[in-house]
């Protein structure tokens, strides 16, 4: 299959007048002539998936807001996140340059889809042409009405790569750091009347609804398949895959680039058409598809680009942001790189990710510069141990990408290659004839994300040093542990503990942790079992919550408890509703869609270890007879 134009149109355009003559416009004049429920239905028919994460249905996302929506008492904006920064990738920012008003018309519709009249575009400062190509078109937009009583404005970001991630953009949004929150992105969102802009340890600032948020292609989609209906969006891909899909090759080919191609093209087509295949006299040894997914092994390269092909091999469509390695680079090396790049970019709030990621790059760093074998059993501990407690996908990814890095060092490399620095991993900040520029400032960039230029180091994680501070929008470098809030623990005297143990909770907890790290790790087709023991404990989990724990706090506590359970509650349904599709194989299990339901699940548990048991034991502090009635239900709920 060759590239198309679907999206990336072959020459730019560069005015608001050229996008209508071009057939611009006619997706959000068919959406004005529906309703809002009948624009979900066509985004749910046409079966887009969101382009560059997890792939979750864009309809079904959409008319979760909607129903959210009135809810609420103020409008949920929809987010253009335009923070691209997975390394390997130039998609979104290639969009923008072409044709930035299909960005907008489909955000446009996806405002009008969910009630809403404000779209905010999340960009990182140092996209400076995409600022002005976006900046540019939105004031043409607003001179000739186009949008009638819809507000646009950018918000300009910082350059770390958890910027991208759902729920740290909207913390910037907020005038915060981009460190990722433990609610949905949904939720505590866009909160500009906060008087105080610094970001709470404990994830609860800002109690207002969050946002719509949708990367930049996914929305580039949403004025097609309105202005041309959902069978024209289907004549491309499959039946779970539909569409197009824009890609882009860097790495150890003798060129790169960006294109759009139809979903199930090859792997190796891609490669093939945009990078010239494998430089002459070398072979590939394996292909990074950023660092967001397990990478692929020459057998693999002819996996259609599907998410459920990808899926099926044990990786994941992401960003299709494909890295070739060649037999010239020690695959140790490239390890230690991806390990180095996550590792820095974590924010600390949860300390495996942070301490072990640290660790794992520095063993690796070691053994790919003295060549003294894998078999560092400090290497295997922190990959078992990296990504437990995680909050978002960042540690899983490191578990993975990582770990199956060293699998293949392990099985291909009987001597790793020396090498005196790991293999630089880092953005893509230009494509300047056929040839990818990288950030090759990052390779001195420091865990507590400064960089030497900047002074002396901290030695501080970044959630210790940028906690309660505003967010810091720095200028490009290359050319183009805080514990949870101890103010519920504060209220609880010593003797709490006796009221009401809820052992069974804690341990059916760390049961469903123990169960969610084996899915991360598991075969393919292995995961069927262990999602029928998953599905099972947590419908066990939660009928516990909401039959005795969750009401028990309501009632005793009518002030705050009502609050203090609604956000466990909701990470715990989102987690069933993920478990109940994989069951059911409407979804392809994607590595990142594991890291969601994974993070789902560790958020619920956490808050209910360090938020509602608390806070219960304190309410039952002087009365032991309820809180063993209590405990005595739950116990019952929690039986098999």
């Amino acid at each position: 299959m060759h590239e198309i134009h679907r999206l990336l149109p072959t020459t730019a355009v560069t005015t608001l007048a050229g996008y209508l003559d071009g057939g611009g416009g006619r997706g959000v004049d068919t959406a004005r002539r529906l309703t809002p429920a009948e624009v979900i239905r066509l985004i749910e028919g046409s079966g887009l998936r969101g382009r560059g994460g997890a792939g979750f249905p864009t309809g079904k996302k959409w008319r979760t807001l909607a129903t959210l929506e009135d809810a609420v008492d103020e409008p949920i904006p929809v987010v253009v996140n335009a923070a691209e920064g997975e390394p390997g990738t130039f998609k979104d920012r290639a969009l923008l340059r072409l044709d930035p008003y299909s960005v907008i018309e489909g955000a446009a519709i996806a405002a009008h889809a969910i009630g809403s009249n404000e779209i905010i575009i999340a960009i990182k400062a140092s996209f400076r042409e995409e600022t002005l190509r976006l900046m540019a078109a939105i004031d043409e937009i607003n001179a000739a009405d186009w949008m009638p009583g819809m507000t646009v404005r950018i918000v300009d970001g910082p350059s770390e790569y958890l910027f991208g991630e759902e729920t740290a953009l909207l913390e910037v949004i907020d005038g915060r750091p981009p460190l990722p929150r433990i609610a949905p992105p949904f939720r505590r969102g866009i909160n500009e009347s906060n008087a105080n802009p610094g970001w709470g340890a404990d994830g609860r600032r800002g109690d207002g609804p969050g946002g719509l948020v949708d990367n930049v292609e996914t929305l580039a989609n949403v004025s097609g398949i309105l202005a041309n209906g959902v069978d024209w969006f289907r004549e491309l891909g499959t039946e779970a895959s539909p569409g197009s899909i824009i890609c882009t090759v860097t790495g150890s080919t003798p060129f790169h680039g960006v294109a759009e191609f139809p979903i199930g093209t090859t792997v190796r087509q891609v490669i093939d058409e945009l990078g010239g295949g494998a430089r002459s006299g070398h072979r590939i040894t394996a292909v990074l598809n950023g660092v967001s997914n397990p990478p692929l092994t020459p057998d693999q390269l002819d996996t259609p680009l599907t998410y459920e092909d990808m899926s099926a091999i044990g990786s994941g469509l992401g960003s299709v942001s494909l890295i070739v390695v060649d037999d010239a680079t020690s695959l140790t090396s490239v390890a230690a790189g991806v390990a180095r790049f996550l590792a820095v970019e974590s924010c600390g709030q949860c300390e495996p990710c942070k301490r072990d990621g640290l660790d794992l790059a520095e063993s690796l760093s070691d053994t790919s510069a003295d060549g003294a074998g894998l078999g560092d059993e400090r290497i295997d501990e922190r990959l078992d141990t990296v990504a437990r407690g995680a909050r978002c996908a960042l540690a899983g990814q490191t578990e993975r990408v990582v770990g199956r890095l060293v699998e293949l060092a392990r099985r291909t490399e009987t001597h790793p290659t020396s090498a005196s620095e790991p293999y630089l991993v880092a953005p893509v900040v230009e494509m300047t004839g056929r040839q990818a520029v990288l950030d090759t400032a990052h390779a001195t960039k420091r865990f507590d994300w400064t960089y030497p230029e900047d002074g002396e180091f901290s030695s501080a994680w970044p959630v210790q040093r940028l906690a309660d501070q505003p967010v810091e929008i720095k200028a490009p470098r290359t050319a183009e542990s805080t514990s949870p809030s101890t103010e519920l623990g504060e209220t609880i005297n010593s003797s709490a503990a006796d009221a009401g143990s809820f052992q069974s909770v804690t341990d059916l907890g760390r049961q469903i942790n123990d169960e969610v790290g084996a899915l991360r790790r598991v075969a393919p087709e292995e995961r069927e079992q262990l999602l029928h023991e998953l599905r099972r404990d947590i419908e066990r989990y939660e009928r516990a919550m909401e039959g005795v724990v969750f009401p028990a706090l309501e009632r005793l506590d009518p002030d705050e408890g009502p609050e203090i359970t609604w956000y466990p509650a909701q990470h715990t349904k989102a987690a069933k509703q993920i478990v109940a599709d994989l069951d059911l194989g409407s979804t392809p299990l994607s590595s990142r869609l594991v890291d969601q339901l994974c993070a789902s699940i560790t958020v619920s548990i956490d808050e209910v270890e360090e938020g509602v048991l608390p806070r219960l034991r304190a309410e039952l502090v002087d009365d032991q007879l309820e809180a063993d009635a209590i405990s005595t239900g739950v116990d019952q709920l929690i039986e098999p």
